[in-house]
């Protein structure tokens, strides 16, 4: 009898459930195409849903070979029993070619529909290129807006259920107000209640637009019905310019308090200056005693019903043992996977070896103690992978650093 594990799931912004836990078929160097459909086979005998692809891996036709084969045995009845992912390319993220790129992805992987489509990188290339690491001179900025809006069409036409993007910073490049406003509606209408920005986010205006419309349509009665974060960017950092910020906040947000006001970062810079990422230049040291004064007046006065800090201590994401760029300071991968599930996040595994992808499904069987993550959270933070391949410092292609790329998120 087939192994079999309940993978958990978690709902997102469309409302589609998808399960936590996913395989990826993207291989370096690339293998045999058997060896990927066996993997696959014998992943959805243990018991996994969903998989994750792109064009650039060529492994798509793979994928949907492998489906066909575990619908062919009795593994599953059919399509619908999986998740699919897969992604846009650089050379195809072009308003018009969207919508052709994942008519091709479908035909690859004998599918109507995928359940995620996402835009690869943050950037665009010459049409027609497939290779990476690419070429500098073949790099262009992306238009996000028009190639999200023809995703978004793609979304519209059933082609994906769900949309998204990939390798994206959290702030860069800005999503249009239009986009962000339906996505905070839509999860209000899923059950959210608590929503983040910053005045750096330059989101505030929109999330407040967001709020106004769930009440026009009834999915909330009231902002009473929501838990409103902001925070205090670095040149507000002043003991003067406390209330007067979070003035402007309430007025962006258009409510008369927040439920939480945080310092954004232990420091303070020069007034007037919001950029990211800040010039050493424009540092200043924080006299957080005189501002935290002022973060308890705005308190006391009722503009915000709690206070506190952000980014003051920082947590440690694992690194993978065995590939070029990881490390072997947390040798179980099994510890790795818990740990990124236990924050909430969903993660997507790569190994073709049955006995390692039967202990991965394990790892919803028990948890972490204290102890344990107290040891995770003092190893070194570092990315995973910097992408240093799509930087180059002669002009070419919209980034010219790894800061810019990752917007210092490194």
């Amino acid at each position: 009898m087939a192994f079999q594990s309940t993978v958990p799931e978690v709902t997102l912004s469309s409302g589609q459930k998808m399960p936590v836990l996913g395989l990826g078929t993207a291989t370096f160097p690339i293998v045999a195409s058997e060896i990927v459909v066996q993997a696959v086979v014998q992943a959805i005998e243990l018991g996994y849903r969903h998989f994750d692809t792109a064009s650039l891996y060529q492994t798509e036709s793979t994928l949907g070979d492998a489906i066909q084969e575990a619908i062919r045995v009795g593994l599953i009845k059919s399509r619908e029993e999986v998740f699919l992912t897969s992604k846009l390319w650089c050379s195809d993220a072009h308003p018009h070619l969207v919508a052709p790129a994942l008519q091709t992805a479908l035909r690859n992987l004998k599918t109507e529909y995928l359940d995620l489509f996402l835009i690869h990188w943050p950037l665009s290339m010459k049409h027609g290129i497939i290779e990476y690491p690419p070429k500098p001179e073949d790099f262009l900025p992306l238009d996000i807006k028009s190639v999200w809006a023809e995703m978004e069409e793609c979304q519209r036409q059933g082609l994906t259920k769900s949309i998204g993007v990939s390798n994206f910073s959290s702030t860069s490049p800005p999503v249009a107000p239009e986009i962000a406003v339906q996505a905070v509606v839509q999860a209000i209408e899923l059950g959210y209640r608590h929503f983040d920005t910053a005045s750096l986010y330059q989101t505030e205006s929109t999330l407040g637009d967001a709020v106004q419309e769930a009440i026009r349509v009834g999915l909330i009665k009231s902002r009473e019905e929501v838990f409103l974060t902001s925070k205090l960017w670095c040149s507000d950092a002043h003991p003067h310019l406390v209330v007067p910020a979070l003035q402007t906040t309430l007025r962006n947000l258009k409510t008369e308090y927040l439920d939480l006001y945080l310092i954004h970062w232990p420091l303070s810079m020069k007034h007037g200056i919001i950029e990211f990422p800040p010039k050493p230049e424009d540092f200043l040291p924080l006299d957080i005693k005189s501002v935290w004064a002022e973060m308890e007046e705005c308190q006391r006065q009722g503009l915000t019903k709690s206070i506190g800090v952000s980014n003051f201590s920082s947590f440690s994401p694992l690194g993978a043992a065995g590939t070029p760029w990881g490390h072997n300071r947390v040798m179980e991968s099994e510890i790795c996977l818990r740990w990124g599930y236990e924050q909430g996040i969903g993660v997507v595994m790569k190994s073709f070896n049955k006995e390692r992808l039967q202990q991965n499904l394990a790892i919803f069987d028990w948890a972490l103690s204290d102890e344990d993550c107290k040891k995770i959270g003092k190893i070194p933070q570092r990315r995973g992978t910097t992408a240093k391949e799509f930087i180059d410092g002669n002009g070419n292609g919209p980034f010219k650093s790894i800061d810019e790329l990752w917007d210092g998120e490194i």
